[in-house]
């Protein structure tokens, strides 16, 4: 993300909160400021109108993002978009999103608060993509496929079209989805 961020050179990084390193500490040439308990604290002293969660984990981000919430009620998330993205005009994006290099989201696709779509991966039209759900590296999908919430989609899958995802569902890596997944939290893995 802070690769993406710098490239765009549209926000200007103060720091980053991490409640698992000390402050001070350098992480890719930014300072740690502190953990999420200080966070309106860190805010007022630096200055800061707006953040991201650059949390790979679905559960984790959900997490992060309620105490947030919980701290500081007037948060404002940014979404963090690679420009190498191609993103057609009628796609819809939440807040929070993070499109990384080389992603194709096609029309009338919907793209849900706090998603990660990674690395070349292509969402095919009028598709939708729920809250805090992730899709790794290379995931293919055809049209009007909906993945819900909470729902990670692993390296290389591929989601037939019209499949349905049911929330909380992890599809493993090289996976090919040609039917519906339920019930919800169901584990899916091609054993081929």
């Amino acid at each position: 993300m802070i690769d993406i961020l710098n490239k765009l050179n549209t926000f200007n990084i103060v720091g980053l909160i991490d409640d698992y390193k000390a402050p001070g500490t350098i992480v890719y040439g930014y300072p740690i400021l502190g953990g999420i308990e200080n966070i309106q604290l860190i805010m007022e002293k630096n200055k800061c109108a707006a953040g991201f969660i650059a949390i790979g984990d679905n559960y984790s981000r959900l997490s992060v993002y309620r105490e947030i919430l919980s701290k500081n009620k007037d948060f404002t998330f940014i979404n963090v978009i690679d420009p190498t993205a191609v993103i057609m005009d009628s796609v819809t994006l939440g807040v929070g999103v993070t499109i990384m290099p080389g992603v194709i989201i096609n029309s009338n696709c919907i793209i849900n608060d706090f998603c990660i779509i990674n690395t070349a991966s292509s969402i095919d039209h009028d598709s939708t993509i729920g809250c805090f759900s992730s899709l790794a590296p290379g995931v293919i999908t055809g049209g009007h496929v909906q993945v819900e919430k909470l729902v990670t989609v692993s390296i290389g899958v591929v989601l037939a079209r019209k499949v349905k995802i049911d929330k909380g569902a992890v599809v493993g890596a090289g996976s090919v989805v040609l039917s519906n997944i339920s019930p919800e939290y169901a584990i899916i893995w091609n054993s081929g």
